[in-house]
């Protein structure tokens, strides 16, 4: 769920958590004693799944895991519950509409529509007076690079738990259509977790980085490149600038998912990023030379379509917790000096030190300014950067 509303009206509108949920599990796993143990633990599912055609409504982790695989390989689906102005006042009809799907030309988990945000940039325009309302700032439709990123390290995980003995599926069934040829697989075939992850590795590269001269025509559409050496947001977005606007969710993908990812082209890519993104406490969410770029959030009503009732969330203001896998992407690929390192840590320090709650803010305003319509403290600002701090200590890099 998006929202859980204390289990009782949850909606069921984020393509992003289900793959970061995955993430926490597999850090679980790798880091507690008998971590794997939980794979056996047992849960109940709100909405009744079907295996083989059979209703299910408890099911074990070890099950669960395929089972979230099957559903992206089957495709989702669904209208929400309860779709309509008393769930949502300012969404069009058309957002309730909720799809996710795998795009086997690629190996791509997509879903989503121009017209709702499934991802953790989720602002949708609330403001009458400007005309944004209904609009999502930030549909990110398509394949979103760190959603693809995440489903990789899924793959990983279940290919050495299967290897393991300790998950017994080992592919998804291909139902829908046909998976391309270079899969050597027609429809109703079995999908084996290490081919679904090698077809990832083949494809990632060439679909999401821009190189710094001639942009392949057969993976990026030339009209719409405006910033090199980076990876795109998006693949396949509704509006395909989207596709090529330089975020701070690339941090996330080149974090999760090293492999997928040419040292080198890595390596110019974080360089882009700390050029262009990094601020005195995080990163900001969008390119400064992005026509529609504005850093400060402000959530008064106004006649500006890009900026009224706070719809620039995520177009300009910096987040913290991006900051903690930028960190760890940096360290991955030696991108960054030890001295920026420790730089960084101590600005985080000294507002940590400052903030009445002890914690990291949500978000700041331009350079890292505050910001009054930011939450004081948030779980992921400071345990994102915790996990970052975890990551650098141990090579005696950063000093105490």
């Amino acid at each position: 769920p998006n929202l859980l509303d204390g289990g009782r009206n949850p909606r069921y509108n984020a393509r992003d958590a289900v793959w970061f949920w995955v993430y926490a599990l597999i850090h679980y796993v790798q880091m507690a004693p008998s971590g794997s143990d939980i794979l056996g633990d047992v849960v109940r599912l709100r909405r009744p799944a079907w295996i083989n055609g059979a209703e299910i409504k408890e099911i074990r982790i070890a099950r669960l895991l395929p089972t979230i695989m099957q559903a992206h390989a089957d495709g989702i689906r669904f209208r929400e519950e309860r779709a309509g102005p008393a769930l949502d006042e300012y969404m069009t009809s058309a957002g309730f509409d909720i799809s996710a799907g795998v795009d086997w030309k690629t190996g791509f988990v997509y879903g989503g529509s121009s017209w709702n945000c499934g991802t953790w940039m989720d602002k949708m325009g609330s403001s009458t007076q400007s005309g944004n309302k209904g609009h999502p700032a930030t549909p990110r439709d398509g394949a979103a690079i760190e959603l693809v990123a995440l489903q990789y390290r899924a793959l990983c995980f279940l290919q050495a738990m299967t290897e393991a003995g300790l998950i017994q599926v080992v592919g998804v069934q291909v139902q829908k259509g046909e998976v391309e040829d270079q899969m050597k697989k027609t429809e109703g075939k079995l999908v084996l977790w290490k081919e679904w992850m090698e077809l990832l590795e083949q494809t990632v590269d060439l679909y999401f980085y821009i190189p710094p001269g001639e942009i392949p025509a057969a993976y990026h559409q030339e009209q719409f490149v405006h910033r090199r050496e980076m990876y795109k947001d998006t693949v396949g977005s509704t509006k395909v600038y989207g596709d090529y606007q330089l975020r701070p969710n690339a941090a996330i993908a080149l974090a999760v998912a090293p492999n997928l990812f040419p040292r080198r082209h890595a390596i110019a890519a974080l360089t882009t990023m700390k050029q262009r993104l990094l601020s005195p406490l995080g990163l900001r969410t969008l390119d400064p030379a992005d026509w529609t770029y504005h850093p400060n959030y402000e959530q008064q009503d106004s006649d500006t379509f890009a900026t009224a009732c706070g719809f620039n969330y995520h177009n300009g203001p910096e987040w913290i917790w991006p900051l903690g896998f930028f960190l760890m992407a940096a360290k991955t690929f030696h991108a960054l000096q030890p001295e920026e390192i420790r730089t960084i840590f101590l600005q985080c320090e000294t507002e940590l030190k400052q903030n009445a709650w002890g914690g990291l803010p949500e978000l700041t305003n331009h350079n890292g300014a505050f910001c009054p319509g930011s939450c004081p403290t948030q779980a992921w600002s400071a345990s994102c950067l915790l996990e970052a701090w975890m990551a650098w200590q141990p090579a005696g890099n950063i000093g105490n």
